[in-house]
């Protein structure tokens, strides 16, 4: 695809127009509007370079743990807070166990809680003069079971008789990619992704592998990174923000980051389309592929239910594509209000 022209752009989220918001999410206004120069073009971006601070937490959200506990025929509910954080297993442990022993019981209860470093499961057990059986149920919090390495189906049950034991390895490093986001460089339909849901249009324009320990920087350089394709024909406000493999959003604690993106306009390639008209053989005829290619038809013979099929979809995808500029655009406003020229946006 021929380059008719690039535009390099370097953003500080310190600098971004939308200062009253934290800098995961980012606006900037461009002050000369870059606009294709034919109808016949198209715009592609790729993220050249970005610098991130390690700043957010692995478990990034409170995980308030619910249950019950059963002692002499009765039940008693029981919930635990566990501070976000960056935990190891070890200290999650910890803090699991405190948050219990900060409840209190009617008489002393041990929490033995170990992890074994060569299955790596964890064992959730208790001792006491008495009979208890706590009981946690995994939709309280999924992210805190799910980082001590038990699965949906468990039956997250334990006391003086029976130990529960994880599922699956643990990991309480669950966050291991940065996604920088775009709504207002759109992308053209057909691009879906499935990481926080299933098939979604997405507005993905760059995956970062996490790598180091936290409160450093995660430094990211494109390299053969693809270019995504976009379908703007304008482009003066680019809004970015910041999400990961487990949450929308990513809080780095309102620090600053930076990134660079380059923006190209190419020259539409011409192509005839993969349609039974160009499927033809040298007598003037083609092979219809639906039958394996053992039947021949002419190619100028295409059935009226066919067009007519085929003039149907169109208007769908025609119709599908409009609603999801609609939904994009909406979601966009609600992010960034729109800026009036001139006007500056206070700060909190």
């Amino acid at each position: 695809m021929s380059v008719v022209k690039s535009y390099i752009l370097y953003f500080n989220s310190e600098n971004r127009s939308n200062t009253n918001q934290d800098t995961d999410y980012c606006s900037y206004i461009l002050k000369t509007p870059i606009v294709l120069q034919s109808k016949e073009h198209f715009f592609t971006a790729r993220v050249l370079t970005a610098c991130i601070p390690y700043s957010f937490k692995q478990l990034p959200d409170t995980m308030v743990v619910s249950g019950s506990y059963l002692h002499s025929s009765v039940t008693t509910p029981i919930s635990v807070s566990i501070p976000a954080g960056n935990y190891t297993i070890l200290t999650l442990l910890q803090e699991f166990k405190d948050q219990l022993d900060a409840v209190g019981y009617a008489h002393n209860i041990t929490f033995d809680f170990t992890y074994d470093s060569t299955t790596g499961f964890v064992t959730l057990g208790l001792t006491s003069n008495q009979t208890y059986s706590f009981t946690f149920t995994y939709s309280s919090s999924p992210l805190f079971w799910k980082a001590m390495g038990f699965i949906p189906s468990s039956v997250l049950t334990f006391n003086n008789t029976t130990d529960l034991v994880s599922a699956r390895h643990v990991n309480v490093h669950p966050t291991n990619r940065i996604y920088i986001r775009s709504d207002s460089l759109s992308q053209p339909q057909g691009s879906y992704e499935w990481i926080l849901e299933q098939s979604t249009d997405t507005d993905i324009i760059c995956n970062i592998p996490i790598e180091g320990s936290p409160n450093t920087w995660i430094l990211f350089d494109s390299g053969s990174s693809p270019s995504i394709q976009l379908t703007n024909e304008s482009i003066n406000v680019i809004n970015m923000y910041l999400s990961s493999n487990i949450h929308y959003e990513l809080s780095l604690g309102n620090m600053d980051w930076t990134c660079s993106i380059e923006i190209t306009e190419r020259v539409v390639p011409k192509y005839s389309p993969a349609t039974f008209q160009n499927m033809v053989v040298a007598t003037g005829e083609k092979q219809d592929p639906r039958r394996g290619g053992s039947e021949l038809q002419r190619a100028d013979q295409i059935p009226p239910e066919i067009q007519q099929e085929l003039t149907q979809i169109k208007a769908e995808l025609e119709s599908d594509l409009q609603q999801k500029n609609q939904k994009k655009m909406a979601k966009y406003q609600t992010l960034f209000p729109p800026v009036k020229p001139g006007e500056i946006v206070p700060a909190q």
